[in-house]
């Protein structure tokens, strides 16, 4: 479950007692009351999922409009430009918001079960149970034509404004799409294997066993190839617009990037966002 989450202009994180921060230019809904399991930052709205299987949500400091799930409960959610998605827990996804591209019309998955999503400035994307990936929505670069992963299962994919990524079962990174920036490039980690991998408007982003995160794509000199943490280490990472964000393993997050609405909370990087008084609930490691 994603504890941090990088949109256009803001960020969001969940505390250890499942309340909601957010820095940058956006607020958190009113939960009334129940704790925040995983969070969604799009461009200009937010998702929240709850521990009872419901979500909340704002849209440019209103709350967001969610659709009815009926008698099934949301397990994962994921926030793209302009609309939503939802995985439920009988395996299906449910889509809502813009729909200009067909963002929103989910496909027919053969019968297989769906075990995570994610959703792009005008595209989404579905991790099946066998491993394979189905996309749709906007493909002005190829970035719903899912590639040849040979004998290799896909286990995440993330979605980014015009390409997608794919982290496969024996470590390795697999980009496709639009590749202005290298942002599909993804590099060599020597040795290392990526557990975790993050999409934003320009750049990519994998968290490596080390604990330390490497980014390529689209860089500045606040926005550096690779990362590390001191004695610390980075257990959860989220690529936002031009920015990166890293929760680290003693609850803290490490921000870098733009910083126009103090969404990474500095104009350098890396860098503490300021959390005092804040516990960054823990994330499990892949």
């Amino acid at each position: 479950m994603s504890v941090i989450s990088a949109g256009y202009e803001f960020s969001l994180g969940i505390l250890r007692n499942g309340t909601v921060v957010s820095w940058g230019r956006n607020t958190p809904p009113d939960l009334g009351g129940r704790q925040a399991i995983q969070v969604a930052a799009g461009d200009s709205h937010l998702l929240v999922l709850l521990d009872d299987g419901s979500i909340v949500g704002k849209k440019n400091k209103r709350q967001a409009d969610i659709p009815d799930f009926g008698e099934c409960k949301v397990v994962q959610i994921a926030a793209g430009g302009w609309h939503s998605l939802a995985l439920l827990d009988d395996g299906t996804v449910l889509g809502w918001g813009r729909n200009n591209h067909r963002q929103t019309d989910i496909p027919d998955f053969g019968g297989k079960w769906v075990v995570q999503i994610a959703a792009g400035h005008f595209h989404s994307l579905a991790l099946l149970e066998d491993g394979s990936v189905v996309g749709w929505g906007r493909n002005n670069h190829g970035q719903t034509d899912i590639p040849d992963f040979g004998e290799c299962k896909v286990i995440q994919v993330a979605a980014g404004n015009r390409h997608s990524l794919a982290l496969l079962n024996d470590g390795s990174v697999v980009g496709w799409g639009y590749n202005g920036d290298g942002r599909c490039n993804s590099p060599d980690f020597e040795g290392k294997q990526a557990i975790q991998i993050a999409a934003g408007t320009r750049h990519s982003l994998a968290l490596l066993n080390d604990g330390s995160v490497v980014g390529w794509g689209w860089s500045t000199d606040a926005h550096p190839y690779t990362s590390n943490f001191g004695d610390k280490q980075a257990i959860q990472i989220a690529a936002g617009c031009f920015r990166s964000l890293a929760l680290l393993d003693d609850g803290s997050v490490v921000g870098w990037g733009i910083n126009n609405s103090g969404e990474s909370d500095n104009q350098q990087g890396p860098f503490l966002i300021p959390t005092t008084g804040w516990l960054i609930k823990s994330a499990a490691k892949r």
